[in-house]
């Protein structure tokens, strides 16, 4: 959603690495590694807005876990600094 409304983070999300390391194998494999390099990293390189915005990750129920993965998001924001 974000991307639809900020070109130049939707530009960020068509890099060849971004793209790497948000696919599915990729993200399933290393999912701290798709939030940060394929989501947050991303997200610094554009221009921050001129008024505060929030960040809301919809549906975190549904990632708790993932066909047998210990890692899941609600783990990772948990434990992120």
């Amino acid at each position: 959603m974000i991307a639809a409304k900020v070109p130049a983070y939707a530009a960020q999300l068509e890099t060849p690495d971004v793209r790497d390391v948000l696919s599915a194998r990729s993200s399933q494999l290393d999912p701290a590694s798709a939030l940060e390099l394929g989501l947050l990293s991303p997200l610094g390189q554009v221009s921050p807005p001129p008024s505060s915005r929030y960040l809301l990750i919809d549906a975190l129920d549904e990632s708790l876990a993932w066909q047998g993965q210990t890692d899941s998001i609600v783990r990772l924001l948990a434990f992120s600094d």
